[in-house]
């Protein structure tokens, strides 16, 4: 009897014909096809074990991402049959990863915009040193006034001229410079202008007369003009979607009063040892290597720029009456701030001071007011920003008047508290800007702003000159904190302008 081996399959033999015993080759034909079945077998299952195998370790995975780094995955034995499908998890993990890391990067976790910390540190820094190098040359001239009327024989309303050209000039080419920073870029412009503030003082050095002295006055409030729309709009785009727009612009008008405070001292104490002349001429040189160092700081790309303005429109901003209530209250404080530095020299003077105590009382007063920056933005955000605009208004119209009466060693210790009240307005006043201008236009809405607030700087000091010419600087002075009564009612109309806005 013929015994069928185990591993060849048995089959039937045909009717009429015997039994033949297989051959060698047809036993192993048939071992091959049941090998291959099994192998299909085997693949089918492992195939299927490893897809879900990898969708589970995909969702483990994902529950168990933590910022800022990716937890590796663990492969164990139980859930990887072989060495095959162990590969290919990780391949596919890799794979997964990548993709991640590409769309959804820590940056942009952290940052809702994308911009990066370093952009954003380098435009704050940027905008900072632009700030402060360009508010110091620009109250600089403070310290100059009182010389320059002694050495090109000035009346009260040419010196208040001289201030004036140079504010007006700043104040008039404000929109020019951010309608051109969009056809030559922020970083060329603001470049230029700093330049050019430079080369003013060196120009002044040169002066004989008080013609190429108010020339020079006008190239350099030309100059001047495209700091504060560039500068402030590249701050507030930086840090826009962050949550830290306000505290970016307090920062940036904080570096402003350091430069105010600095320049000015300096060149008050440098005036006792060297000539006005060298003094203007260390200025401009001063000015020329700022503009060198703003064109290695400030970013090459404004990327974010373009994606703020494509959803600017959907920016919820406050009315326009409160935003030219806003501007009027800027301008009006300007007016009085630049009026009252402009002749705070003379009083001093009648008060029996010298160049170098002027000198030393404006740095006190800009020390004061760097301070004052800090000091409202913490009361801002504890009263609010209209209800400090009016505690702050009605002090400084006060000390104004109390600044009359006092002898000159009381008045040089309340001068940081004038200070204070004087320069922390305006800090507050910007950081209300960004509520009332949309991000396709913000630069606009910055430059509108200035333009009312230096622009009444340039108009105070010439029609608080003239009347000064006629009636004195103490009659001047009351005028001028008389003026800043007329605040008050149009910051209630800029918080009726704020009503529905989120807080930010």
């Amino acid at each position: 009897m013929l015994t069928v081996p185990a591993h060849s399959p048995a089959r039937p033999a045909p009717t009429g014909t015997a039994l033949k015993r297989p051959t060698r080759r047809s036993r192993l034909a048939g071992e091959q096809r049941l090998r291959n079945l099994f192998a299909r077998l085997n693949a089918k299952r492992h195939q299927k074990q490893t897809v879900t195998t990898i969708s589970e370790l995909l969702n483990a995975s994902l529950r168990q991402i933590r910022i800022p780094t990716l937890p590796r995955i663990s492969y164990p034995a139980a859930s990887t049959p072989n060495r095959a499908a162990r590969l290919s998890a990780r391949i596919r993990h890799k794979d997964c990863e990548q993709a991640m890391r590409q769309d959804i990067s820590l940056e942009k976790l952290d940052e809702p915009d994308g911009t990066d910390q370093a952009t954003r540190r380098k435009a704050l820094a940027a905008g900072s040193l632009a700030h402060g190098v360009h508010d110091g040359l620009t109250d600089v001239i403070y310290v100059l006034l009182p010389i320059w009327q002694a050495a090109f024989g000035l009346s009260y309303a040419q010196v208040g001229l001289l201030r004036g050209a140079y504010a007006g000039m700043m104040a008039g080419f404000q929109l020019l410079a951010s309608r051109g920073a969009r056809r030559w870029g922020r970083q060329a412009l603001l470049v230029r202008g700093t330049a050019l503030a430079g080369f003013a003082y060196l120009l002044a050095a040169q002066a004989t007369d008080i013609t190429l002295l108010l020339l020079a006055l006008m190239i350099g409030g030309l100059g001047a003009s495209t700091q504060h729309p560039l500068a402030s709009a590249l701050v507030s785009d930086a840090y826009d979607g962050s949550g830290r727009v306000k505290q970016a612009l307090a920062q940036y008008n904080f570096a402003g009063d350091i430069g105010k405070a600095i320049i000015p001292g300096l060149t008050g104490l440098a005036l006792v040892y060297i000539s006005w002349q060298t003094n203007a001429t260390l200025l401009g040189m001063l000015g020329i290597a700022a503009a060198f160092a703003l064109w290695l700081l400030m970013p090459r790309t404004q990327a974010h720029d373009k994606a703020g303005k494509k959803a600017g429109s959907a920016d919820k901003t406050g009315s326009t009456s409160g935003l030219m209530a806003l501007i009027a209250t800027g301008t009006l404080d300007s007016g009085v701030r630049m009026g009252f530095l402009t002749f705070l020299p003379f009083l001093l003077q009648s008060k029996g001071a010298n160049t170098e105590h002027i000198g030393l009382a404006l740095s006190l007063l800009f020390i004061g007011g760097a301070f004052g920056k800090l000091f409202c933005g913490y009361l801002g955000a504890r009263l609010g920003p209209v209800r400090t605009v009016i505690c702050t208004e009605l002090l400084t119209a006060v000390l104004i008047l109390l600044a009359l009466v006092l002898p000159y060693g009381a008045l040089m210790l309340v001068m940081p508290l004038i200070g204070v009240a004087l320069n922390g307005t305006s800090s507050v006043l910007g950081g209300l800007v960004p509520d009332f201008a949309p991000r396709d236009r913000r630069d606009r809405v910055f430059a509108w702003f200035y333009t009312g607030t230096v622009g009444g700087g340039a108009l105070a000091p010439v029609l608080i000159g003239a009347i000064s010419d006629q009636a004195g600087v103490n009659e001047g002075l009351v005028v001028l904190a008389c003026v800043l009564l007329l605040t008050l009612p149009l910051c209630l109309v800029t918080y009726n302008g704020m009503k529905g806005l989120t807080r930010r």
